[in-house]
Parts: structure tokens; C-alpha cells; sequence
């Protein structure tokens, strides 16, 4: 399911930035006081935002989680019966933008 691997998705982003935090615990005297010179931070930080975003985005509203599976669903099952459509999608080909809103 679509939703659950989103989900997923922020667990493991929160995750990473807790792993962080554990490993700068051994270390604070390494840490820069300006947290935005701390690489590491800044990019779990970045990375959980956005996946943040994206969850609130599609989880948190019903309609919008369901339209997300089931659109999901269906590319998957057009991507079964479909070589050029398979083709379409790991090419990330131009005509798949014109054929998506169809379906």
C-alpha cells in the first residue's frame, strides 16, 4: 500500500535523525554551535522535512491517503498488463505526463 510505505518513509527519516542525535551525544564537544554548519544535521533535518511534508500532505487527509493508494494500484496494474506503459515509466518518458491524467 502506498500509504504505508510513506508512512514508512517518515518513521525511517525520524529515525535517522535520532541515530544522529545518539551518535552526537558522544561527541558534543564536535558539534558546532551553529547547528547549520553541522552537515549531518542539516541533511536529516532536510530529509525529514520533506518527507514530513509529504506525509501531512497525503496522510493525514483521508481522501487524499485513499486517492494516493489507489492511484498507486492502478499505475502498478497498468504497469503489469502494459509493456510500453512499463517502458514509459522507467523511462520517465514525456508521453507518461500526457497519459497519468487520463487514467
Amino acid at each position: 500500500d502506498a500509504a504505508a510505505l510513506v508512512a514508512l518513509q517518515v518513521v525511517r527519516a525520524f529515525s535517522s535523525l535520532r541515530d544522529y542525535f545518539r551518535l552526537a551525544k558522544a561527541c558534543l564537544e564536535r558539534i558546532d554551535p551553529y547547528l547549520g554548519n553541522n552537515a549531518g544535521l542539516v541533511d536529516r533535518l532536510a530529509d525529514w522535512e520533506e518527507i514530513w511534508e509529504i506525509g501531512n500532505t497525503y496522510l493525514m487527509d483521508g481522501a487524499l491517503r485513499r486517492a494516493l493508494s489507489q492511484s498507486v494500484a492502478r499505475i502498478g496494474e497498468l504497469k503489469d498488463s502494459s509493456c510500453a506503459f512499463e517502458e514509459m515509466c522507467e523511462d520517465c518518458d514525456a508521453e507518461l505526463f500526457l497519459v497519468l491524467p487520463r487514467l
